[in-house]
């Protein structure tokens, strides 16, 4: 009979996801152990699925701590305990054997959810009534000392047993420690599942402090990005007006200009008075409408009582930016923008309403497309996905911008949210 080899055993830990040691413990194993070796005189050690020793040994005889002490002889010692458990992890079974140096020794596996993660190795009996056909390992693990005469006074106390009680005893432990590993798989699971939540619980934190930066870092980058085009248009307007009239009209754009300038980058709160917001996009349109003349009129209308209400920053202006270029640029001749804040019951509604052609995604992209404007309307995009984020942020998914287009007719943006909003973040 040969060993089989052990390399023939996958590791455990790549079907069941935990070994012998994480499933018990060194220390629960060792007082396992102990406590069936003070019951049955049986001496034990715990092996893994490639029959290598995780415990301390427990019970051990002395003629066994004898055998053991010459290095080679231990190694032949680990060969039949590896032998033990590989027979047992076959055959699904215990199995029962003679050590090479003539002691009874059984193989109790340990299977979790059908695969064998080990076992424990126990007996060291002195038994003269097993059966013949019992493995004898000193016929397979050949060595040419008879240990139980070199040693034969240790020899004479090691414990003796029959056979068949044997058999019961090893019988007994094996349904106890299918049992216990059942249990300890309980736990395991338990203990994994536990840890899961509260991994899934620290990852959902991160992700939502991840976000909350993410949508503060958009907020900022819309103040810095707000806007390019805009600015330069705006200053050559303002040069273009010094140049023809006698800096009257000039000084007065350049001084309502510069307090939007000043009102639109100082935010740094998450909200501010409704009457704050209207009054930057009230300087907004008043040097959009001294840059395009009688193209542009426009009325901001407040429900009375609304001054100190407050509205998360920047929510309003995006709206009114995407009114400017979508509905009066891109109309021929005269255009009306209206942007109104009432209340709906529970509910702010504000909305901002356009004259213009009414156009959809595709046909403002063919507009703009060769025009100096085409930069401002990826910032347009980007402001209104930044309304939406600031909603959802403070509000719920269920809050968004809500985007209705007539053809011919114009466009209004509405959003809505919770009268209760106290400015304080979420």
């Amino acid at each position: 009979m040969e060993l089989m080899p052990q390399h023939l055993f996958d590791d455990p830990t790549a079907k069941s996801g935990f070994d012998i040691l994480e499933l018990f413990g060194r220390k629960n194993l060792e007082n396992i152990m102990q406590k069936i070796a003070a019951a049955t005189g049986l001496a034990f050690v715990t092996v893994d699925y490639r029959g290598e020793p995780v415990t301390d040994s427990i019970s051990f005889c002395s003629f066994c701590k004898r055998v053991q002490e010459d290095p080679e002889r231990a190694k032949l010692c680990s060969a039949s305990n590896a032998f033990g458990a590989i027979q047992a992890a076959v055959f699904r079974n215990t199995n029962v054997y003679f050590c090479p140096c003539g002691l009874l020794e059984v193989a109790i596996p340990l299977e979790v959810q059908g695969q064998f993660l080990g076992g424990f190795i126990g007996g060291q009996i002195n038994c003269q009534d097993a059966p013949p056909d019992v493995v004898h390992l000193s016929s397979v693990l050949h060595h040419s000392r008879d240990w139980s005469k070199e040693f034969q006074e240790d020899f004479e106390h090691v414990l003796q047993l029959p056979y068949e009680k044997f058999l019961h005893i090893t019988e007994l432990i094996s349904l106890v420690v299918q049992q216990l590993g059942e249990k300890e798989l309980i736990n395991v699971i338990q203990r994994k599942h536990h840890d899961d939540q509260i991994a899934l619980y620290i990852e959902r934190e991160q992700r939502m402090e991840l976000e909350k930066g993410l949508n503060e870092s958009k907020l900022v980058e819309l103040r810095s990005l707000m806007s390019p085009y805009f600015l330069s248009s705006t200053l050559t307007a303002i040069s273009n007006i010094a140049a023809i009239e006698n800096a009257r009209q000039s000084n007065e754009v350049i001084t309502v200009f510069a307090r939007f300038l000043l009102e639109s980058t100082n935010r740094k709160n998450p909200s501010e008075l409704l009457a704050d917001e209207m009054k930057m996009v009230d300087h907004y349109l008043f040097v959009q409408k001294r840059c395009m003349g009688e193209r542009l009129s426009y009325r901001i209308q407040m429900a009375n009582g609304m001054e100190l209400q407050q509205v998360p920053n920047m929510l309003v202006f995006p709206l009114v930016e995407r009114a400017v270029y979508y509905g009066i640029v891109c109309k021929s001749g005269e255009g009306r923008i209206d942007v109104t804040a009432d209340y709906d019951q529970d509910h702010v509604v504000i909305c901002v309403a356009d004259d213009g052609p009414g156009l959809n995604d595709s046909e403002l992209q063919a507009f703009f497309a060769h025009r100096t404007e085409e930069e401002q309307t990826e910032i347009i995009a980007k402001g209104i996905d930044i309304v939406n984020q600031r909603l959802e942020k403070h509000f719920g998914p269920e809050y968004r911008v809500q985007i209705e287009v007539k053809r011919g007719k114009g466009t209004t943006c509405t959003v809505r949210y919770p009268r209760s909003f106290d400015g304080r973040k979420p």
